[in-house]
């Protein structure tokens, strides 16, 4: 019971500490902005070079590194097109600001960066083996277990097993009397 009570007014404690920022939470929330409020792409594809600029510099981009996706294609607005290069490709020794994703504080990220993570897609990355390469292994392999196969499927491969027996009527199979 002292649990429950103690628990109680420790909980009385941690709210009215809090009464502060949600009292300025509730009361002037519609000042605050939301968070990441400047990364949101506008749907207006920027034409004139004031625009390109300001998109530019939201980004973190040169003006002259930006550019934008077509109006027709996929609906992106100001966002900038940047290189199909996955974080495989990138300086492993540079001093990123997040090692592990390779990048760096409000660097803007690819618009498929879900598709070329290092633990997917590795664009930009030269693999040791070709396409063409990679298939022929496979089917050489495909064919090497499936010649075996159709070669020994007619001999069959068991561990040796005596005929079952079963106890027939005027068969002794077992006793119980002495041997002597």
């Amino acid at each position: 019971m002292a649990l429950v009570k103690k628990c109680m007014t420790l909980r009385t404690i941690l709210l009215s500490r809090n009464n502060v920022k949600l009292h300025i939470k509730v009361n002037y929330s519609h000042d605050i902005k939301p968070y990441l409020y400047k990364w949101r792409a506008k749907k207006e594809v920027p034409k004139t070079s004031e625009e390109i600029e300001a998109a530019a510099k939201k980004y973190n981009l040169h003006p002259r590194e930006y550019k934008t996706y077509d109006e027709d294609g996929f609906g992106f607005g100001d966002y900038p097109k940047l290189p199909y290069i996955g974080n495989e490709a990138k300086d492993p020794y540079y001093p990123w600001d997040f090692p592990a994703l390779k990048r760096n504080f409000n660097e803007a990220i690819h618009i498929e960066a879900d598709q070329i993570g290092e633990d997917r897609y590795a664009a930009g990355v030269r693999t040791p083996i070709s396409g063409v390469g990679t298939v022929a292994m496979f089917l050489s392999v495909v064919t090497v277990f499936g010649s075996l196969y159709w070669i020994f499927r007619y001999y069959p491969w068991f561990q040796p097993v005596m005929q079952k027996q079963y106890p027939k009527p005027g068969v002794t199979h077992y006793t119980f009397e002495s041997l002597r």
